[in-house]
């Protein structure tokens, strides 16, 4: 049963390797495990153990090395419940996933993100000379106190009430250029895409569901009627990046503890201001961040005066004039 302890717990947690990233219990020989951030079962799908994960220090990490420490409790029963309804439903394709309750969905990509994060303050910022101050910093990990707080509804009876944490777009992706898996995040925005054969997530994980509300969200929803190219799955995560950089309004919460379990209420985030909720777009700005992750030049993807080469613009002038979705490049 939740109460105060939980609280607690989560505000004088430690970081390190002898204390369960998920739950801060200290670990020993009796209950010590390792938790693979990237789940064995993505691993073996698409044969990812010996590929590399780009860190933020621009270093690399093989995927079967990224696990962070965790305790029995945590990895053998929390968070391996939530791998085995993620990977059923992702054996059961779009439809598989989207019959899924999009909390597991949520938590499992939360505890991805969070994991990297957790993963990389434990690696030294210089992996060559080995000095002690780390990739991330322990004041950058509480500053998610927030999301780690949400993640314990993998453990706890926490419920959100007349809101949810994040923005989460499902796709059907083409079997093209032999890519089978995909990542991407930023700790900056919170955002997260993952591919994993022929299926996309792409998730704003503390927007407060803003994004899925507006229009372009919507839009997003509609895509999922054809299969993306790859181009098209790496921009939705660069427009759903790029709109999380924009928001201008920080989510904020009120958690109440009622009968067994632990409410969590997000305060309106328009508020009584009437400024919109995301600043206008600079183009420009945007172009850098899409040249960067289709691996193109600036100038590549800018299209001067105020404008960018767009992957789905094809498949959404369809969907604006209501025809029916064809096959483009």
């Amino acid at each position: 049963m939740p109460d105060q302890r939980l609280f607690e717990q989560m505000a004088e947690r430690g970081f390190g390797d002898d204390v369960c990233f998920f739950c801060a219990t200290p670990l020993d020989a009796g209950n010590r495990t390792r938790e693979h951030v990237i789940p064995r079962w993505v691993q073996r799908a698409v044969n990812l153990w010996d590929q590399e994960l780009t860190l933020l220090n621009g270093t690399t990490l093989k995927y079967r090395q990224l696990v962070v420490p965790a305790c029995l409790s945590c990895n053998g029963a929390h968070l391996s419940q939530i791998e085995m309804k993620i990977s059923e439903a992702f054996a059961g394709g779009i439809d598989g996933l989207l019959s899924l309750d999009r909390k597991t969905v949520y938590l499992w990509l939360s505890k991805i993100f969070y994991g990297i994060l957790y993963r990389e303050h434990l690696l030294p910022l210089d992996r060559i000379s080995g000095m002690p101050d780390p990739i991330v910093e322990g004041d950058l990990l509480r500053s998610f106190s927030a999301h780690h707080f949400f993640l314990q509804a993998a453990r706890y009876p926490i419920r959100f009430d007349e809101f949810f944490p994040a923005s989460i777009f499902f796709f059907q992706l083409r079997d093209d250029q032999g890519i089978a898996f995909d990542f991407k995040d930023s700790p900056v925005s919170m955002t997260i895409a993952i591919r994993v054969n022929g299926i996309g997530i792409v998730a704003a994980l503390q927007d407060g569901r803003t994004q899925e509300l507006m229009e372009w969200g919507a839009n997003y929803e509609r895509l999922r009627a054809v299969p993306l190219s790859h181009e098209q799955f790496v921009e939705v995560y660069c427009r759903v990046h790029y709109a999380a950089m924009q928001m201008n309004r920080v989510p904020k919460y009120i958690i109440l503890k009622h009968d067994r379990e632990m409410v969590v209420m997000q305060m309106p985030l328009q508020g009584m201001s009437t400024k919109p909720i995301f600043d206008p777009m600079d183009v420009e700005q945007y172009a850098t961040v899409l040249a960067f992750h289709q691996g193109l030049t600036f100038d590549e993807v800018f299209l001067p005066p105020a404008d960018t080469v767009s992957w789905l613009a094809p498949l959404e002038a369809d969907l604006q004039h209501g025809d029916d979705i064809g096959d483009h490049d």
